[in-house]
């Protein structure tokens, strides 16, 4: 049998390893945003700065098996999806991983106007953070750590945030959703 699994975005306060909320994120329609919370409908869009670049708060996400093969899941990987794409001038995507155990870092910033850059000075368990997933992840997928033989959230965090440069269009850009911004989980199993 097939396990089921969900894509879960953990958000607030850093609970153990994990957060205090963790969401099913797997057919949300809001992915990213200017506050820290899963369903956040739009209140707080990212906007265009004047200069530089303001960012979405950062996404924590995680699997989570709720089925559970009678083996182990392994071989996780994680890549933009085949309907993904930057949005146009200005604006992308950063992203990467952490191991599977890592700490969980909260997302946090100025709620609807910008969230703190996600570097590895900011969300020290991710070892790399790529400027673009488009082009430094692509198709191929990113490797994320974990194996799990039962059910629960497991393997590490694939952490991503949106950025909007001051030249992108003038005015608000309409929230990332998942008719333009998806990432594709990858798994396998004994």
């Amino acid at each position: 049998m097939a396990p089921t699994l969900e894509v879960m975005r953990l958000t607030g306060a850093a609970s153990g390893l994990g957060a205090t909320t963790n969401t099913n994120i797997t057919s949300a329609v809001n992915l990213a945003d200017a506050s820290d919370s899963a369903s956040d409908a739009g209140a707080n869009p990212i906007t265009v700065p004047g200069s530089g670049s303001n960012y979405s708060y950062w996404v924590t996400t995680q699997l989570n098996v709720t089925v559970a093969a009678p083996d182990l899941v392994f071989n996780l990987s994680v890549s933009p999806g085949a309907n993904s794409s930057p949005g146009g001038t200005g604006v992308d995507c950063r992203g990467g991983i952490t191991n599977s155990g890592a700490q969980y870092v909260q997302a946090t910033g100025t709620a609807g106007t910008t969230g703190t850059e996600l570097t590895t000075g900011n969300y020290a368990a991710v070892a790399t953070v790529y400027s673009s997933i488009f082009t430094s992840i692509g198709t191929g997928g990113i490797s994320v750590q974990g194996t799990q033989a039962s059910t629960g959230q497991f393997g590490g965090y694939f952490v991503y945030q949106i950025s909007v440069a001051s030249t992108a269009s003038a005015g608000y850009l309409p929230n990332w959703t998942s008719a333009n911004f998806t990432n594709t989980w990858s798994y396998s199993y004994n």
